[in-house]
């Protein structure tokens, strides 16, 4: 167990294998908390990161860490990761909702709803899930605190002027933006119900080069 201003709270972070997520667990290992480390890397892939490399350091630390392998997209992982953290740990201070999936423009012309399914339950569906199940136990405890990571991607853009060029067709895809407004508009839509004993917060980071 760590020493520090987060001694004694136990925290999960999503999509933690790598990225602004792993930062955030060893940051929150610094302040002395234990982290459970979630994502879907349990082995080396095309990126780097895994959730056992994150979980060792945590442990480098000198925090505890649990490392559990979490697709937003399936319930039983959700529930799955709140039982263990639960079971190994018996309390949950802080959850932080980090995990997304990002993808190349998909055109609405002449395309489909697929992707925009799959990032409304990696993105959104699968945090609220998370939100729900933490939320319970926070307010069983006294309290904790909720962090969803948004993006400024979230926000409207200027109306254009002129059409998009093949550059513009060839960015992100609008999904992420489409997503991340809605995280944060289930930050805001349940914050006065959770204000007697939970923080919820949305942050955007800005421009982050990971």
């Amino acid at each position: 167990m760590g020493s520090g201003p987060l001694a004694d709270r136990v925290c999960i972070v999503t999509g933690s294998s790598r990225g602004i997520g792993k930062v955030l667990a060893l940051r929150l290992a610094q302040d002395g908390a234990d982290v459970v480390v979630c994502a879907r890397s349990t082995e080396q892939g095309e990126l780097p990161g895994t959730i056992g490399e994150t979980a060792a350091a945590v442990e480098a630390l000198g925090s505890r860490a649990l490392a559990i392998r979490l697709d937003l997209t399936e319930d039983a992982e959700v529930d799955a990761v709140v039982d263990r953290t639960l079971g190994v740990f018996g309390r949950i201070d802080i959850l932080v909702n980090n995990a997304v999936i990002v993808g190349p423009r998909r055109t609405l012309l002449g395309g489909d709803a697929a992707f925009l399914d799959l990032a409304y339950r990696v993105n959104v569906r699968g945090p609220y899930r998370l939100i729900e199940r933490v939320s319970e136990v926070m307010a069983g405890q006294g309290g904790g605190t909720i962090v969803n990571i948004t993006s400024g991607a979230a926000k409207h853009p200027q109306a254009p002027v002129v059409a998009a060029t093949p550059a513009d067709l060839d960015a992100m895809d609008p999904s992420y933006g489409i997503t991340k407004a809605a995280l944060d508009r289930v930050t805001t839509a349940y914050a006065s119900e959770l204000k007697a004993h939970i923080a919820i917060v949305s942050v955007s980071p800005g421009l982050v080069i990971t």
